[in-house]
Formats: structure tokens, C-alpha cells, sequence
């Protein structure tokens, strides 16, 4: 998924390292690439379940886990002290929709003897219980399908390929077309067809125009914004602007996904604006509509005690969840000296007999803009947030090539900057000010910098007293 792969353009443009990955993470990861225009070149190493690889002074095996993306792995690293156990993300599901089921005796069998590190993914940690099966969607999925009268929009991840499978599969039951409607969403499917972890049966897969055509019983829409993404269909689609589809009363909008944290303002109000439009709108609160990709208590619990580490490291996670998942392990037999909760830039060294955190390497945030990359500059996103609230005014004043004398005739410009009170009063009467302010010194030799210092101190002065608001001031000049 993307909180793994987002990066890797911009990684690759700092260091140059081989990646290892699986057949859908590779095609994703080549997508990425040649999306981003960052001209770089790959050195990507296909690698398949069962494979090692010799890594250093390690060896690397990949071994499958169940997930809601094909091909998910987890990686046991052979060490000369002993044996990693690295889980990814995972879930233990004994009958998934697409790909094996997980397969808990060969995960012991290649950690035999013993494993002195176990990673294990947190996401879920502090969720008691199982995250249950995909097949538990299915038969939800189906019940609420067979008895939508009208259109059905199904909005999921665009890399949850099992979800898609499932709506096909419920598509030919229901003898519904299946539509796609959002780029990933057709990109994902089309790789998984060509991988062969997608089978669509025939005649149910047609164009977005065809299924707009075809009566409102006979027709499947899966569409992206689960999560609300701005340019995302389902969010055009809430906002009216979508360009080919508009939602109609009698329409069935499924969200087949959790809501991750931090997107609830998005979501919910592309919900209220399906809702407002008639459609009916049915989410994983109400119906069976999504199950987790990531193991809860009960699965880790299974985990910890199969492979009984000596070392326990949780990993993916809120501080929250990584927390939980410790204490999981705490639960399960290892010692509380045993058991790291490590955060960013901690360096974990860890021997046979004994670990420790040794070192803090000096991290932070990098941020794309644009076609660039920056680290966390306070000073730009200040700068941006007062923009945002307050808006810009920009005064403009000529000065005399020649006599260096100053022409006091000003205009004064603005974007974002609003008060109750005219704008174009306000301005007036700074000009006003300022005029008055320049005479005054009108005999003093002033270099340019105080001029436009003794401008911009009287603007924001001024400005403040009238409104209350203190807009980014920019001032420029012109030699005439």
C-alpha cells in the first residue's frame, strides 16, 4: 500500500539501493516511478514466496501472509546471532477471498529452532478479538446488492484487489455489470488481471459510458474515496462536479473500507452530500461492509505464542497501538527487559544475550512540493497558514531613477484579505497615511530598505487597528 511504497521516488533520488519485492509491489512501485517524472534509475529485484536472498552477512526469505493486497509478505532474516521473524502488515485468515490461506505450521517450520527477534505489525493491537474474514463481507456484500433496487456504488481501497474479486463475484450472481470509475482503480485491476490475482468472469466487466446506459437494476460502480480524497470519483461525485456520473435518489452507495484516523471531516461530509443528493449510504458502522487487513489481539496473541521470541519489537502503529502490542507480548511469556517500543531513529543492537537501544540517529519529515522535496521548515508552512487566514496586500510605489526622489502615488492590491468594512475604503485611507508619512520625511536621504521598512511597519499598523488582521505585507517598487 501506499504508506509503504508513497516514497520510494523520492527515497531513490538520495540513496541508490536495490529493492526487493514481490510481482504487484514491483508493478505499482514502476507505476510510481514513471508517474512522478523523478528520473532515477530502478535496480528492482523481483522476488517470489520461498525465495532467500543473501543480504550482506544475512539471508533473507520471504514468506506469505494474508492481507488486502496480493502478494503481501513477511521476511524472516537470518543473522549470525539468530533468526528475525519481520510479520509486514498481516492477518491470520484461514479462508481469505484471494490468495492462500495464512499458513501458521510453515511460519513455525522455517523460525525453527528458535527466533531471537520478533517485528510484528500493531496496527490493530489494542482491537480485542479476530479482525474476522473477508468471506463475512461477502456474504454481506451480497445481501445488501441483491436487494438494491437501483444503482450500487461500491467505494473501496484501489489496491484491494480481494474487495474488487468479491464485487465481481457478487456481480454475476446478481446479473449486474461491473463498471470502474477513478484511474487506480482501473490501473490496480488491470495489473492484477495480468499477474492473474484478478479472474473477472466474462461479459460482467464494461465501460463507465456503457454501465450510465444499461437500467439503473443491472449496474455495479466500483469507485474510489473511501477515504475522501479530494480528486477522488466518489468525492466529485458528492460535489457534483463529477464529469460523467450523477447521483441519483434510489442509489445505494456502499464504503467498504474503515475510515482511517484523521479523515473523518472528509468523509463524512462527501457522505452528507451523497445523502442530501437521495442516495442511501451504508458503511462498515451499519453493515459488514469491510474487514480489517491487520491482525487484532487474538491473532497476535497466536503469533507471539508460536514463535515464543526471545526479543519483541512492535512495529506499524500510533504509539497508542505499538504500546498494546508490547504488552500483548508481555502477556504472552516475553521478559518486560525483552520488549522494545521503539520510535523514530532509535537504534535497537541486540545480541544473544542481552539488547539495547545504542543510538538516536537525528530524523525528521520531509515534504513534497510540487516537483520538490523539503524538510520541515517552519518558517514556509507559518507563512502559508497566515496566507490561508489572512490573506495578502501588496503595495507598489515608483521612485525616480535619476533624483532617487520617491513618487508618492501608490497602488495597493490584495487576494484573500476581506474585512465587513470596504476593502476599497481601507485602502484609500492607508494611502491616505502613508502619503502623509513619506512627506513628513520627504527631505531625509533614505536608503530604499528604509523606505520600504517604514511602508511596511505603518501597513501593518494601520491594517490591524482598522480590521483586527494581520495580512503577509509585501512591498514592491518600480524605478521610473
Amino acid at each position: 500500500h501506499e504508506d509503504h511504497i508513497g516514497a520510494v521516488p523520492y527515497l531513490l533520488d538520495h540513496v541508490n539501493v536495490p529493492i526487493y519485492a514481490p510481482p504487484f509491489a514491483s508493478e505499482l512501485i514502476k507505476k510510481k516511478l514513471k508517474r512522478s517524472r523523478i528520473n532515477q534509475k530502478l535496480d528492482l529485484m523481483p522476488i517470489t514466496i520461498g525465495d532467500q536472498k543473501k543480504i550482506g552477512e544475512f539471508f533473507v526469505e520471504w514468506f506469505s501472509v494474508c492481507h488486502s493486497i496480493p502478494d503481501s509478505t513477511g521476511l524472516l532474516i537470518d543473522t549470525p546471532k539468530g533468526k528475525i521473524i519481520h510479520t509486514g502488515d498481516f492477518k491470520i485468515d484461514h479462508n481469505p477471498i484471494l490468495g492462500n490461506p495464512s499458513n501458521l505450521a510453515e511460519l513455525a517450520n522455517i523460525s525453527s529452532p528458535e527466533v531471537l527477534l520478533l517485528m510484528a505489525d500493531s496496527t490493530n493491537a489494542d482491537d480485542e478479538g479476530y479482525s474476522g474474514s473477508d468471506r463475512e463481507v461477502f456474504t454481506s456484500l451480497l445481501h445488501l446488492i441483491s436487494n438494491a433496487k437501483g444503482r450500487v456504488f461500491i467505494s473501496s481501497f484501489a489496491s484491494h484487489i480481494a474487495r474488487i474479486q468479491m464485487v465481481f463475484l457478487i456481480a454475476k450472481l446478481c446479473n449486474r455489470k461491473v463498471a470502474f470509475s477513478g484511474r487506480s482503480m482501473i490501473d490496480n485491476a488491470k495489473i492484477s488481471q495480468e499477474l492473474g490475482h484478478l479472474s473477472i468472469p466474462d461479459g460482467v466487466k464494461i465501460t463507465l459510458p456503457q454501465a450510465l446506459s444499461l437500467s439503473k437494476d443491472q449496474v455495479i460502480i466500483i469507485t474510489t474515496g473511501s477515504q475522501g480524497e479530494p480528486t477522488s470519483s466518489l468525492v466529485k461525485m458528492a460535489s457534483k462536479t463529477h464529469k460523467e456520473i450523477k447521483i441519483k435518489k434510489g442509489d445505494t452507495i456502499i464504503i467498504s473500507a474503515s475510515i482511517i484516523p484523521g479523515n473523518e471531516i472528509k468523509v463524512y461530509d462527501a457522505i452528507d452530500n451523497l445523502v442530501r443528493q437521495g442516495a442511501q449510504v451504508i458503511t462498515n458502522s451499519q453493515a459488514k461492509t469491510h474487514a480489517s487487513g491487520h491482525a487484532s489481539s487474538e491473532e497476535l496473541r497466536l503469533l507471539i505464542n508460536l514463535l515464543n521470541p526471545h526479543y519483541f519489537v512492535p512495529i506499524h502503529g500510533d504509539y497508542r497501538m505499538l504500546k498494546a502490542n508490547l504488552n500483548l507480548a508481555i502477556e504472552c511469556g516475553v521478559h518486560e527487559k525483552n520488549g522494545f517500543l521503539l520510535t523514530d531513529g532509535d537504534v535497537l543492537e541486540i545480541t544473544a544475550k542481552k539488547g539495547q537501544i545504542v543510538d538516536k540517529i537525528p530524523i525528521g519529515e520531509n515534504y513534497i512540493d510540487g516537483n520538490g522535496m523539503g524538510d520541515d521548515d517552519g518558517t514556509i508552512f507559518e507563512e502559508r497558514i497566515k496566507l490561508s487566514k489572512e490573506g495578502i496586500v501588496v503595495i507598489s510605489f515608483g521612485k525616480n531613477k535619476f533624483s532617487g526622489k520617491l513618487i508618492t502615488s501608490m497602488t495597493i492590491t490584495s487576494v484573500g484579505f476581506k474585512n465587513s468594512e470596504s476593502t476599497t475604503l481601507i485602502f484609500q485611507d492607508l494611502k491616505n497615511e502613508l502619503k502623509q508619512l513619506l512627506d513628513q520625511r520627504e527631505d531625509e536621504l533614505l536608503h530604499l530598505k528604509e523606505i520600504k521598512r517604514i511602508i511596511e511597519n505603518k501597513t501593518v499598523d494601520f491594517i490591524y487597528k482598522r480590521t483586527k488582521k494581520r495580512p503577509i505585507v509585501v512591498i514592491t517598487n518600480l524605478d521610473i
